[in-house]
């Protein structure tokens, strides 16, 4: 059958409506009966409403649906407008193609944690005297789910490589990983071999390439093993969240990488830098980073100190800046991807706006509240 057959064919049993498996980084996946005018926007709040994730239509268009046209690697995010089913006729192989959920836009919308400026009025505190450190450690964690879905695409950087880690590091995001996934050490059962090679979804394979991957077990269950024993009390009774501790370590540690996406480019204005780096879009903007394992920041440029940007299709990426504090000049990118990284700087810059809206919506009800006590103690 064609691609066009087996759709018609699927619909033909559910009504009209065609079932369309998509799939998360922790390679779960979940079925969904889509319309024939269902949009990629559309499919994301089911996902999301599916997932029981609160203020769907604030947070879905930090979302974006993914194609992986060899069902490994991850290819484009479809445009919100474009019909999913459109999307899937055009597959060679339906066999193995998929689409992947994943967050395309961290913005502090999508961290399961409470606002910055709620912790700090919570706190009696300016908002700008919390680092993120202050504001993690306080924060309160208001949806669960959004929680897990930093948490599942953090381990999903990590272990892949586009967060560089150190042995030790990696080790010690493995361990809160390790126990998300099989609870405290277990004496009986956490022996070496218990988890033979799925050591790679626990550590990444950067570290693992060459080495005995034993060696990494016992490491990595020895170090399971010492976080149980530093306290008699159990894990459980003390609150213990890996998942947020997974969560927070990436955030403060790897902050320089957290939430970027990476292009490689090619560049010849700056003599100080390599001529083929990385670009990393992120929600402050963007940064000339590192090839290597370490990627390491060259150069940072916030969204605020950018005038415009654009790309040539196919060939360049470009944005405009006051370099140094100097006239204003072009900055020209080779890439192939100047469309995806224009486009997502873009979508970026719009969410900048909407957190500050959002913040400033906040605000104003917080005033109201407070009036409005002050008023009923007066009439009291």
């Amino acid at each position: 059958l064609t691609p066009q057959e087996s759709l018609n064919e699927m619909s033909s049993k559910f009504g009209g409506r065609t079932p369309v498996r998509i799939y998360f980084l922790d390679n779960s996946s979940k079925m969904f009966l889509l319309e024939p005018s269902s949009t990629c926007l559309d499919v994301i709040k089911m996902v999301l409403s599916k997932l029981d994730v609160g203020r769907v239509d604030i947070v879905a268009s930090n979302f974006g649906l993914y194609e992986s046209l060899n069902g490994s690697s991850i290819d484009a995010a479809i445009d919100f407008d474009d019909r999913v089913r459109d999307i899937i006729l055009k597959w060679t192989d339906s066999n193995t193609s998929k689409l992947v959920f994943m967050i395309r836009l961290f913005t502090q919308s999508v961290t399961g944690f409470q606002y910055k400026d709620v912790v700090a009025a919570r706190l009696g505190k300016p908002k700008e005297s919390l680092t993120v450190q202050s504001h993690l450690e306080a924060a309160e964690v208001i949806d669960n789910q959004l929680l897990h879905l930093q948490y599942t695409q953090a381990v999903y950087n990590v272990i892949t490589g586009q967060y560089p880690t150190t042995p030790e590091l990696a080790l010690e995001l493995g361990v809160y990983h390790f126990i998300f996934k099989f609870g405290a050490f277990d004496e009986g059962r956490h022996v070496l071999g218990f988890l033979s090679n799925r050591i790679v979804e626990f550590l990444p394979f950067s570290h693992l390439r060459g080495s005995n991957l034993e060696d990494w077990e016992q490491r990595l269950l020895d170090q399971v093993k010492e976080m149980q024993s530093v306290t008699s009390t159990p894990l459980a009774k003390r609150n213990f969240d890996p998942q947020r501790r997974y969560v927070e370590t990436v955030m403060l540690r790897l902050s320089s990488v957290y939430g970027s996406a990476f292009f490689r480019c090619s560049q010849t204005q700056f003599s100080s830098l390599p001529s083929d780096l990385l670009v990393a879009v992120h929600r402050q903007g963007l940064n000339l980073v590192e090839k290597g394992k370490s990627r390491q920041v060259l150069r940072q440029f916030h969204i605020q100190e950018l005038s415009r940007w654009g790309f040539k299709p196919g060939s360049l990426f470009y944005f405009e800046s006051r370099l140094d504090g100097k006239e204003l000049t072009s900055v020209e990118m080779g890439t192939r991807e100047g469309m995806k990284m224009s486009y997502l700087l873009t979508d970026y810059a719009h969410a900048f706006i909407r957190e500050r809206e959002l913040e400033q919506s906040r605000c104003r009800e917080s005033n109201r509240t407070h009036d409005s006590h002050e008023e009923s103690a007066v009439h009291g």
